[in-house]
């Protein structure tokens, strides 16, 4: 009754769009009495999560609520995992890069970055052994490889490189090669940090 004296008398495909644009992230669960296929998609288009037909079993629609609910936050959740990770990847001093289980990189850090003088753009979903700052050696490329890969079956590794940067920084690092379970710990994923 709120929305509909600060939206105006609509009907409720209308009142799903203006809420969707007025109120941003809101559940809408569609019930009307309309069986018409096409009501139901307009109304998924226009932005319910559900369409339900009355009569409602009060049962059903609280399950239904509590479901939606349910995902809702843990969206939520998980985008307070994403900011943080990314808050972690731009301020750590050490060089960090999470890979998939594969050895593809995911995500790198800001010092990494900057060190070598790259763009997260040219190296995101390339092999981590395959990076332009592994170039040194065909044999360094297979050892980092090797140890990437037995990270990925749960192993903990480690090897050290010399690295060249940009503007003529050079030295010598030492990286810790890590498996990290992922959500339900069922997604694993590699940390390498140096």
């Amino acid at each position: 009754m709120l929305f509909r004296s600060q939206l105006g008398h609509t009907s409720g495909l209308g009142l799903i769009g203006n809420l969707q644009r007025k109120v941003g992230d809101v559940v809408c669960i569609m019930m009307t009495a309309h069986r018409d296929v096409e009501y139901a998609v307009e109304a998924i288009k226009q932005g319910a999560r559900e369409h339900l037909f009355k009569p409602l079993n009060p049962e059903a629609l609280l399950k239904t609520v509590a479901r939606h609910l349910k995902m809702q936050a843990l969206g939520r959740g998980q985008d307070q995992i994403k900011q943080n990770l990314d808050t972690v990847m731009q301020q750590a001093s050490q060089f960090l890069f999470l890979l998939d289980a594969a050895g593809k990189l995911q995500e790198v850090g800001q010092s990494a970055l900057s060190y070598f003088g790259l763009s997260r753009e040219a190296i995101i979903g390339k092999e981590f052994w395959e990076m332009p700052w592994w170039k040194e050696s065909n044999r360094k490329a297979q050892f980092i490889q090797s140890s990437v890969l037995a990270a990925g079956e749960g192993n903990h590794t480690s090897f050290d490189v010399d690295l060249a940067g940009g503007h003529g920084k050079a030295g010598c690092f030492d990286f810790m090669v890590k498996p990290v379970l992922g959500y339900n710990d069922s997604q694993r994923r590699i940390l390498v940090e140096g």
